[in-house]
């Protein structure tokens, strides 16, 4: 019986041409690595990675998103966080304490903050008491908690939800923008021209996420492009993110030189022989 968790052996051969494929495409990716300024946008960061005038490179990172944003990410959270609970139907007295205690703490630290707009506060502290009144109306004791109860209170709460969703979205542009700013002020002419920048998130935020769609704007670049932003999909870290823009750097050309068009290698290299195959064979449907 054939063993297929094993992966067929190659020629040694061919193992040696896809090493000297790889030190070369590695090599050529390490030259262009910082060939011009690099945005990284990583979680609460922007940071800007170039050469300096003396050729070496030079990090800088501005901590750009002010407490503001979190209050109101952490109130957005607590009617999410009951409206699992009442489907899971299992609150009990001491979870319902927990989040009461919780709702508590979101409120004063948003008291604690100066400089509040009076619009924000004020939807932020009608969500937390909808939430709160919500929680001691008895359906988290196990028996009374239903997709109905849920749902009843989701709908509640959807217009303030939505409301501090707009809050928090300006208060990230506006800082977003401000951190900009002080960073291409480090840039000359030319290297503001060919700046490019790496937003890294999870799967679901991609093209949609706040900086993708920031920077589109500002380099004036068309959705679905990726000319110099590009996203970095469950990238964590810097140099994963500048090796993803060091390969970028080098597809570009390789691209041109074989396939004449530059974007080919950016998406599967196999897709469009896959396309084309597909359309020629009879596969039924999987029911």
């Amino acid at each position: 019986m054939t063993d297929t968790t094993k992966p067929p052996k190659i020629d040694s051969d061919f193992d040696r041409v896809n090493e000297h494929f790889h030190d070369s495409y590695d090599a050529a990716k390490e030259i262009h690595r910082l060939e011009s300024p690099v945005f990284l946008v990583l979680a609460d960061s922007l940071i800007l990675h170039r050469k300096n005038e003396k050729g070496k490179a030079e990090r800088t990172a501005w901590e750009f998103t002010p407490p503001l944003f979190h209050v109101l990410k952490s109130v957005s959270h607590a009617p999410i966080a009951l409206y699992a609970r009442l489907l899971k139907k299992d609150g009990g007295e001491a979870w319902v304490k927990k989040l009461d205690d919780a709702l508590h703490r979101a409120e004063a630290r948003l008291d604690s903050l100066d400089g509040v707009p009076d619009h924000m506060a004020r939807d932020a502290r009608k969500l937390l008491e909808l939430t709160a009144a919500f929680i001691h109306e008895g359906v988290l004791d196990g028996s009374g908690s239903s997709v109905q109860a849920a749902n009843r209170f989701a709908e509640s709460t959807k217009e303030l939800l939505l409301l501090l969703t707009r809050h928090a979205t300006e208060i990230q542009l506006t800082a977003l923008h401000d951190a900009v700013q002080e960073a291409l002020a480090k840039l000359s002419p030319e290297e503001r021209e060919t700046v490019e920048v790496v937003v890294m998130g999870d799967h679901q935020a991609r093209n949609r996420s706040l900086g993708m769609q920031y920077f589109r704007k500002v380099l004036g670049e068309p959705e679905g492009s990726e000319d110099r932003v590009t996203y970095g999909e469950s990238i964590t870290s810097e140099d994963e993110a500048l090796t993803l823009m060091a390969t970028r750097r080098v597809d570009r050309p390789v691209a041109m030189a074989f396939f004449g068009d530059e974007k080919r290698l950016q998406r599967d290299v196999l897709g469009d022989a896959v396309e084309e195959a597909l359309a020629t064979r009879d596969y039924p449907v999987i029911e």
